[in-house]
C-alpha cells in the first residue's frame, strides 16, 4: 500500500511560504509520502528552483485551471508506485494520525461528500469570474478545501478525461460518479473535520495567508 499525499499549490503560494509551513507543521509526518505540485503554461521558463518534493506539470497556474492542475496530478502518478492519492489545497490542515487511520484503503474516493453517491441532483452556481455552471444530473463531489483520496483505478479515469468545468472537485466528481451509478467504484462519505479542516476564511475575515499562522494554530491543538 502506499499513498501519496498531493497538495495543489502554484507559484504564487510557494513564493508566500505555504509549503514551508504545511513542512513544518502537519507535513512534517509524512516525509517522502508528500509533494507540492505547482503549474506553469506549457514551454514557459520558471525562475522558481523547485525543492525534491515540488513538481511542477503542464497546467496554467491560475485559478481557473484547477481541474488541468488535478488532472496533470493524476497523470503524474498514475505511472508511479502509488496505489491511493490524497489531494488537497494549501489551505488545508492535516491531521496526519486520522488520515492513516480513516478506512480509504478500501475505497476508491473518499472525502466530505455530504450527499447520496450515486443520485443525481440539479446544481447552478457563479464562479469567481461571473461564469455560470448548470449541471441538470449533477453527481456528488467531495470537497477539495478538506482534501479527498483517490484510488489507482478512480486516478487513472481522471487522468484519462479532458476538464469540462471550473470547479476542480466538482468536476472528479462528474467524472468518477457514472461509475458509482454502475457499482464499478465505492465511495466513503465523511463528516468535515474526520481528518483535515479547512481554513476558515469567515473567520479570519479573507482567504488563507501564511501570516495568520493557522496551520501552526492547528498543530499546537492536536
Amino acid at each position: 500500500m502506499s499513498l501519496l499525499v498531493a497538495v495543489k499549490s502554484c507559484l504564487r503560494d510557494l513564493d508566500r511560504g505555504c509549503h514551508d509551513v504545511i513542512r513544518a507543521t502537519w507535513g512534517q509526518n509524512l516525509r517522502s509520502s508528500l509533494r507540492f505540485f505547482v503549474g506553469a503554461e506549457p514551454n514557459s521558463r520558471s525562475s522558481h528552483i523547485l525543492k525534491s518534493d515540488e513538481i511542477q506539470v503542464e497546467a496554467a497556474d491560475d485559478y481557473h485551471s484547477l481541474p488541468f492542475k488535478t488532472r496533470a496530478i493524476c497523470q503524474w502518478a498514475y505511472p508511479k508506485n502509488i496505489t491511493h492519492l490524497f489531494i488537497c489545497d494549501t489551505d488545508t490542515f492535516v491531521n496526519v494520525n486520522k488520515l492513516m487511520s480513516c478506512g480509504y484503503e478500501r475505497y476508491d474516493y473518499v472525502g466530505k461528500i455530504s450527499r447520496p453517491i450515486g443520485e443525481t441532483f440539479p446544481y447552478e452556481a457563479v464562479n469567481r469570474s461571473g461564469v455560470p455552471q448548470s449541471i441538470s444530473e449533477c453527481h456528488p463531489w467531495a470537497s477539495g478545501g478538506f482534501g479527498y483520496f483517490l484510488s489507482r483505478e478512480a486516478l487513472g479515469l481522471v487522468a484519462d478525461k479532458f476538464p469540462n468545468t471550473w470547479a476542480e472537485d466538482l468536476w472528479v466528481g462528474q467524472v468518477l460518479g457514472p461509475h458509482f451509478q454502475k457499482g464499478e467504484l465505492l465511495a466513503l462519505d465523511l463528516p468535515a473535520n474526520s481528518y483535515s479542516s479547512h481554513f476558515p476564511s469567515t473567520q479570519f475575515g479573507g482567504e488563507y495567508d501564511p501570516k495568520y499562522q493557522w496551520m501552526e494554530m492547528m498543530q499546537a491543538a492536536l
